[in-house]
């Protein structure tokens, strides 16, 4: 009888693990958490840090993207914020946006949120639409997202430079303006 148990035990755990490593929605999703830390709710508060006038619309909007088309709520504060979007001068033009993770992660969360940057320097001459992308894009990085590899405008998380057009990230090249299917599959099985 103990060998009948264990036999069908063992059979059972196998298949749920077999299906686990074999489900196609098990990882059916490139963007993935690169930085190991996330936060530990879906709820959350972001506070408009930016400095320039053309910059709060598009990071209102782009906070906006997440909230409606995944499971993440965010919610524009003044203060007791989870992390800062904001913009700055950074002098140069190599890069359009970046994530700084000033905190460090307790157990894969963050203990203190980091801070979405847009770089003036670069995006100055650029306009709302490439703002607007940009903070889509690190917003991503800020909850969790990495880089992808995708090349068929299925991820704003794509980091790949593009030098064939003249914009320089897929994304960038493809118009995408919100997160896109790989995005939000990867954001809702984190939160």
């Amino acid at each position: 009888m103990k060998y009948r148990r264990t036999t069908i035990v063992s059979l059972v755990l196998g298949l749920l693990a077999g299906h686990a490593l074999f489900s196609p929605h098990a990882w059916a999703w490139n963007a993935h958490n690169v930085v190991d830390c996330r936060f530990s709710i879906g709820n959350l508060k972001w506070k408009d840090a930016t400095t320039l006038s053309g910059y709060s619309t598009p990071a209102t909007t782009a906070a906006n993207a997440w909230s409606t088309q995944t499971d993440v709520n965010l919610t524009k504060v003044t203060s007791g914020a989870n992390f800062l979007v904001t913009d700055g001068n950074f002098a140069d033009p190599s890069f359009w946006g970046v994530t700084i993770y000033q905190a460090s992660c307790g157990g894969s969360y963050y203990t203190a949120g980091p801070t979405v940057w847009a770089n003036r320097s670069t995006l100055g001459a650029w306009g709302a639409d490439a703002r607007r992308m940009t903070y889509v894009h690190e917003i991503g990085h800020a909850l969790g997202l990495g880089h992808t590899t995708i090349t068929n405008c299925s991820s704003i998380m794509n980091g790949t430079w593009n030098f064939t057009v003249d914009q320089p990230f897929i994304w960038a090249s493809c118009d995408i303006f919100t997160p896109q299917s790989d995005d939000v599959a990867g954001m809702n099985f984190m939160y």
